[in-house]
């Protein structure tokens, strides 16, 4: 199959969307260029909410961060090296806390990924494919996988169990949509 621009592209982001700049790079125009660790296959990307030149990426083995919008990259996860990474999440409440799903469970940061430790043992070492920040609730992590959906309400210090004794299949993506009633009190 011949690479064409955008399966190269496609190919190094993964399955993110970035729906702003999409338009302008689908029909040629700027906005999109090589950036990163070369020898990272992206599978992940964050934008710290508070600081839009704080980018985090997660490759198949490491963190990378860039603090000047993804010109200059620096491993931030070395601690992790030999984990199979999947997706990163930026608590949107505390921007300097950090989740990473990945084939041994949860990794946490509260440092803007300085340093990382696992997240608590009640995860038994399971594979965790997703992870997820409520953004109407500091330290409330959601992590997804083969065994459903885990809640923790300390940051991901514990982990409760959130299937209700169903089946739910693997949970490739876990996305947390907020809402504001628009009904008044009085109703």
């Amino acid at each position: 199959m011949k690479r064409t621009p955008i399966s190269h592209a496609a190919s190094l982001v993964g399955m993110l969307t970035l729906a702003s700049l999409a338009p302008s790079f689908l029909y040629g125009g700027p906005g999109w260029r090589l950036s990163g660790p070369e020898t990272a296959t992206v599978r992940s990307l964050a934008v710290d909410p508070t600081n839009a030149n704080i980018v985090y990426l997660v490759s198949s083995g490491d963190v990378w961060k860039s603090t000047d919008a993804g010109a200059h990259w620096l491993a931030s996860g070395k601690n992790l090296c030999g984990f199979d990474l999947a997706q990163i999440a930026v608590d949107p409440g505390q921007s300097t806390n950090l989740y990473v799903a990945g084939e041994d469970g949860v990794f946490c940061s509260t440092d803007g990924g300085a340093t990382w430790h696992a997240s608590d043992d009640s995860l038994n070492h399971r594979s965790v494919d997703t992870v997820a920040v409520d953004p109407t609730g500091h330290g409330i992590v959601y992590a997804g996988g083969y065994y459903g959906v885990l809640k923790s309400t300390d940051g991901g210090q514990t982990w409760v169990d959130q299937n209700g004794g169903a089946d739910l299949g693997e949970v490739a993506r876990i996305l947390i949509r907020t809402f504001q009633s628009t009904m008044s009190p009085s109703r």
